[in-house]
């Protein structure tokens, strides 16, 4: 199974309290788009295994769309799987989220796989986390000691995020009317 999918069926089965997954195997398989034979191994998947980031994709949807797992043709012919991709009116954020700590590599290749399929911006989510390494480095990178502090950062980027492009969008069809 894809990592991206077993990595947020991991999520709803915690967030849920779902311990054994029969009854919503349907409901499940439609929203990730997997095989018959995927969801048979999922009968044996251990949630337990897995982070609950589910208040983090509800405030994801706040602003828009969200999609979870998807997967992107870039410039280049590489097709990338994005945690969420969420899309607004006039914009597409693609989503990383790392649970633990991350590493420089990793977000290089979030960010390569971002500027080669054309996103227009990109959060990269981490928690939870001891040290701040990478924060420092772009407001678009969240590090977290805890699934709460992690949602309490979120919302508030992207209130001011959400300004941003309503100030774009405002600038962009005043320019028209000149």
């Amino acid at each position: 199974m894809d990592p991206c999918a077993e990595k947020h069926i991991k999520s709803l089965m915690l967030h849920e309290n779902i311990s054994s997954i029969q009854a919503e195997l349907s409901d499940i398989a439609t929203l990730f788009s997997i095989t018959k034979d995927e969801i048979k191994k999922m009968q044996s998947l251990d949630s337990s295994e897995g982070v609950n980031f589910e208040p983090i994709i509800k405030e994801l949807s706040m602003i828009g769309r969200v999609k979870r797992c998807a997967k992107v043709a870039g410039e280049s012919g590489v097709i990338y799987t994005i945690d969420a991709v969420v899309e607004t009116e006039n914009k597409r954020i693609a989503v990383y989220i790392k649970t633990g700590k991350p590493n420089l590599k990793e977000i290089i290749k979030f960010l390569t796989a971002v500027y080669d399929t054309g996103f227009d911006d990109w959060l990269f989510i981490s928690f939870p986390v001891n040290d701040y390494d990478f924060s420092s480095y772009s407001n678009n990178i969240v590090e977290a000691k805890n699934l709460e502090e992690a949602v309490k950062k979120i919302k508030i980027l992207l209130d001011e995020k959400r300004k941003d492009y309503q100030l774009e969008s405002y600038y962009r069809n005043s320019a028209h009317t000149l």
